[in-house]
């Protein structure tokens, strides 16, 4: 039931999705999972308010499980209550082992919409404690620093993502843009050398001469 209702949720057949998780529940199926399947399927079909209210009991009854937090930031989100969406969102990607790049990017833009850059800096920080450093994590993280106006902090972002690729362009000529940024155009010289040998091509093979 738990797999027929997940389909059903990707054809967008909420009746089915809702009723075929009930089911789930009902044969022993996880209360949890079923219940916030169902609120996606309500939402889904536009009954947002109703969705919400059984996220809420979700929350309540298991506080600390990130999987109904998620879907009531979610919900919160298109509602647009963004300061209960970004705490819903904080609270739950924090308290996942492995969080998806993807959901800590969505989280971290609930934040920004609600006027919390600096949570949105320590979800990053947290994701990287946990799955490394992500440069679809990373990348905004650098440009919220920029924005911040704290250059140097962005700059050791920058240094971590090199320490995995220390000959990728990007973040070559990511690192000589900010130090310029601080006045160190001598120190961004090297670096923009080092992004011209990079891409600069390399000249065709010579043919093989038989001897």
């Amino acid at each position: 039931y738990s797999r027929q209702a997940a389909i059903f949720l990707l054809q967008e057949q909420w009746d089915e999705a809702a009723t075929a998780y009930l089911h789930a529940a009902a044969f022993g199926g996880d209360r949890d999972a079923a219940e916030v399947g169902v609120a996606r399927a309500l939402f889904g079909a536009g009954l947002v308010g109703t969705a919400e209210t059984l996220l809420d009991s979700v929350v309540h009854r298991s506080p600390g499980g990130w999987m109904g937090l998620i879907a009531r930031a979610r919900v919160r989100r298109a509602g647009e209550n963004t300061g209960g969406a970004a705490d819903d969102f904080l609270t739950g990607v924090v308290s996942m082992k492995r969080p998806e790049p993807g959901l800590v990017v969505e989280a971290m833009n609930a934040q920004v919409e609600a006027g919390r850059s600096e949570n949105a800096l320590k979800l990053a920080d947290a994701a990287a404690e946990k799955i490394g450093p992500v440069v679809s994590i990373e990348l905004p993280a650098i440009e919220l620093e920029r924005s911040l106006g704290r250059p140097q902090v962005a700059l050791a972002r920058v240094d971590r993502l090199l320490l995995q690729a220390p000959k990728h362009e990007l973040w070559l000529a990511l690192r000589g843009e900010i130090l310029e940024e601080v006045g160190h155009a001598e120190a961004a010289r090297p670096t923009y050398e080092a992004v011209l040998l990079l891409i600069t091509p390399r000249p065709e093979p010579e043919r093989q001469r038989r001897g």
